[in-house]
């Protein structure tokens, strides 16, 4: 997903970019981008937010193209004011919105090491928003690939595993909890 942090344009342009970012039918908004990352934020901070998971948040808002403003925004929200049924209470159930969701939360909660809390609130979430307990195994296992790949420093094997989780991204309905 590429996609430029800083705009200055209205917030109808805003959601478009972040729409493009994601290219395809089941595009984010910026609404829907924004509950993600407040969400995983949520889901993060089970265990305590330390910075490096607090620097993941933000890669994850420069993927979605998500504007500066509301980037500050998201990085001033007190993720242990909120319960995380409030943000997800509206959510799609499955499809490629729930499963980046499930995807940046691993990710972002994995940074600094994926405690039982992170684990229990990411698969509980996961739950709520219609993956299945074994398409979130497959997604856990697949990040610490994504470290250990990270690690190697190999241009080729790198682009192929990006290519592998992209992938994950598309994956359809059989992922679903049923």
């Amino acid at each position: 997903m590429d996609a430029s942090v800083e705009h200055d344009d209205t917030p109808e342009q805003d959601e478009q970019a972040v729409a493009e970012a994601d290219g395809d039918d089941d595009a984010l908004t910026l609404e829907q981008g924004i509950k993600i990352l407040k969400a995983v934020k949520v889901m993060a901070a089970a265990d305590g937010l330390s910075g490096i998971e607090r620097a993941g948040i933000r890669r994850r808002m420069v993927e979605l193209g998500i504007p500066r403003a509301v980037q500050e925004e998201i990085e001033s929200f007190d993720a242990e004011s909120v319960e995380l049924d409030e943000i997800l209470k509206d959510f799609r159930r499955g499809g490629r919105q729930a499963r980046y969701l499930i995807i940046a939360a691993i990710s972002v909660a994995s940074v600094d090491g994926y405690s039982d809390q992170e684990k229990g609130l990411v698969r509980s979430a996961a739950g709520r928003v219609g993956i299945s307990e074994q398409f979130v195994t497959v997604l856990e296992a697949a990040e610490k690939v994504a470290r250990m790949v990270e690690l190697l420093q190999d241009p080729e094997l790198a682009e192929a595993w990006q290519d592998l989780g992209a992938s994950l991204l598309d994956l359809d309905e059989v992922v679903l909890a049923r």
